[in-house]
Parts: structure tokens; sequence; C-alpha cells
């Protein structure tokens, strides 16, 4: 398992929704994420 932080996480999860099957699938995480990030930008 690679130690992750709160700047490694981003690019590990990307890479993994990068293998998801499914594209549905994957623009729902994408978005999710994008979502995620804006909220912590506007949290800081």
């Amino acid at each position: 398992m690679r130690d992750l932080d709160h700047r490694t996480i981003i690019d590990a999860v990307l890479a993994r929704q990068a293998q998801a099957a499914e594209p549905r699938r994957k623009r729902i995480m994408d978005a999710r994420q994008r979502q995620t990030r804006a909220l912590n930008r506007g949290t800081q």
C-alpha cells in the first residue's frame, strides 16, 4: 500500500478513476472529485 497524504491523494484517486471500466461510473467519479476539490479550496 502506498503512503498517501493530502498532496498525493488526488493523484492516486485520478489514476484509479482512469482505470474505471464503466464510462458512466468514470463521469460520476470525475464530477464528485471536482466538487470535493472545490469544497477543499473554499475551506482553506
